[in-house]
């Protein structure tokens, strides 16, 4: 199935906001959609990590909720966090 990853990656997250999380959770867990369930949850969870790491270098304020962010919206999360960080130096 061609653009499965894409969809797993970029798209699912926003099926998280209008479904009950345990019942959009599971096909992507699962595998159900060529495998890409354990790459949705790594990528996840690495965005957070370098949001959590690049929060901390910068003093931002409400660095939890920039985390949270990052771990549930993925790579939109890791946009918008792009976006509103302040700058450095």
């Amino acid at each position: 199935m061609r653009g499965g990853c894409f969809r797993v990656l970029v798209i699912g997250p926003l099926f998280f906001v209008n479904q009950a999380p345990a019942l959009a959770a599971t096909p992507l867990l699962i595998g159900r959609r060529g495998g890409c369930g354990l790459l949705f949850l790594i990528f996840h969870i690495l965005a957070a990590l370098w949001v959590a790491r690049d929060s901390r270098e910068r003093n931002v304020p409400g660095r939890v909720v920039w985390i949270a962010v990052a771990l549930i919206f993925g790579l939109l999360g890791l946009v918008v966090y792009l976006v509103a960080r302040p700058k450095s130096g």
